[in-house]
């Protein structure tokens, strides 16, 4: 610093520069500080676009016995929330009838199965349904169908008390092949009953649906056995709506009988009914018993590959032609009688 000849201090070049290195060192500072803070700021999120339309909603379980359930609902994204959660009140509802009817030890079947004639057993409300609807199903199909292992008129239901009584010894009660049927209609009521008007719903080999998938008919896949192996399978897919499908498969490599029946009707204790009656009577007698029956249509595989089916169900494949459905008997065709016409046909 110097003085100046009017008497002011004034700053040398050198002092000059170092002060303005000084404000320059500032500023960069600051604008360091000043970018860091806008980088460790986080962004806005990008606005998501907003899904629209149909979608299936699918939710699943596995029932105490090993038998998978699936619940499948086609609605609009916006109501997701609301599909979750009926899906897993229906789901949650299933497990329980399950569990009540056919649980280990504490279920009503070990509960019935333990009764000795003439006792009596009061029922739930699904247990009481499912029996009601399988004692007459038992009749429709001439006990082919049985719900008993001996004799399904040995059950007496009571609807005034909800009761059950035995009217015979060693009367088994066995819902393996309608339990799956009774929770698949089940499912539906309550699907109904909470506005869903596009659904299908699937117990093991049972399913059944209401309105349609997401742009097309519900399609089913009806599996055909290799008749040379248990393992191969080719498959045909049908699609429909409003309709339940229910089969029965034999796993059997040496079996005269058929290798699978698979029966369309309206409900799904109907359908699975059926499918058992028709097993059970064999690729002689069944294609004659589903004609008689117009509330169901059948698809047959016997023993050696081939499909037959009812008159109404096309079979598209080029392997095979659809043979001649037999005028349908004017007979009872029940258990006794079939036995009856297999003894006399062993005599000629």
């Amino acid at each position: 610093m110097r003085i100046a000849d009017n008497g002011r201090e004034t700053h040398t070049k050198g002092e000059n520069m170092k002060k303005s290195f000084a404000v320059v060192a500032v500023l960069i500072a600051s604008l360091t500080a000043f970018t860091a803070s806008a980088l460790s700021k986080p962004k806005a999120p990008k606005p998501q676009p907003v899904q629209t339309g149909p979608r299936q909603f699918i939710q699943s379980l596995a029932l105490s016995n090993g038998v998978g359930a699936t619940v499948t609902i086609v609605a609009d994204w916006s109501e997701e929330a609301n599909i979750q959660t009926v899906l897993s009140n229906v789901l949650s509802g299933l497990a329980q009838i399950d569990t009540e009817i056919n649980g280990a030890s504490e279920g009503e079947v070990s509960k019935i199965n333990a009764l000795s004639k003439g006792e009596k057993i009061t029922l739930s409300n699904d247990m009481f349904a499912l029996l009601s609807k399988a004692v007459e199903l038992s009749d429709d199909t001439k006990g082919w169908f049985d719900i008993t292992n001996k004799n399904y008129r040995k059950i007496s239901l009571d609807e005034k008390d909800m009761t059950l009584t035995l009217k015979g010894n060693d009367i088994r009660v066995d819902v393996t092949n309608i339990l799956p049927a009774y929770l698949v209609d089940a499912a539906l009521a309550k699907l109904i009953a909470e506005g869903v008007a596009n659904a299908k719903i699937e117990v093991g080999n049972v399913n059944r649906n209401i309105g349609q998938d997401i742009y097309t008919q519900w399609n089913v896949s009806v599996d055909i056995p290799n008749p040379n192996s248990v393992n191969a399978y080719r498959s045909f897919v049908y699609s429909f709506s409003n309709k339940a499908v229910a089969s029965v498969r034999n796993n059997e490599a040496a079996s005269d009988n058929f290798k699978n029946v698979t029966v369309f009707g309206g409900d799904s204790m109907t359908a699975s009914a059926f499918a058992v009656a028709l097993y059970e009577l064999g690729p002689k007698y069944a294609p004659a018993f589903a004609a008689e029956h117009p509330e169901v249509k059948g698809i047959f595989v016997d023993s050696e590959g081939k499909l037959s089916s009812s008159r109404d169900i096309l079979i598209s494949h080029p392997d095979y032609a659809q043979e001649q459905v037999p005028t349908a008997p004017a007979v009872d065709r029940g258990p006794n009688d079939i036995r009856q016409k297999q003894r006399e046909e062993s005599r000629e």
